[in-house]
């Protein structure tokens, strides 16, 4: 399976994220929240978020489209 697109976040450190980092078990994404009231949503302390996709002219290139279509780039290397 090869990844077309990744999404990054930044969290300040609370009392709701520091969860996440003691109970590493639980899955990353539900530091938003998973809807049942169980584990807490974070929203609020996301400092940004940054959505990549892989290139079609060189799978080794990353571009960011999102906050804002930047064309920043992130190189992969092959080993």
């Amino acid at each position: 399976m090869r990844i077309e697109r990744f999404f990054i976040s930044f969290f300040e450190k609370t009392t709701c994220t520091e969860y996440y980092i003691e109970h590493k078990e639980d899955k990353k994404h539900e530091i938003y929240g998973d809807g049942t009231g169980k584990n807490g949503d974070c929203s609020e302390d996301c400092i940004a978020f940054y959505a990549y996709y892989r290139s079609k002219d060189n799978l080794n290139m990353w571009y960011c489209n999102y906050p804002k279509d930047r064309k920043d780039t992130i190189w992969t290397c092959n080993k």
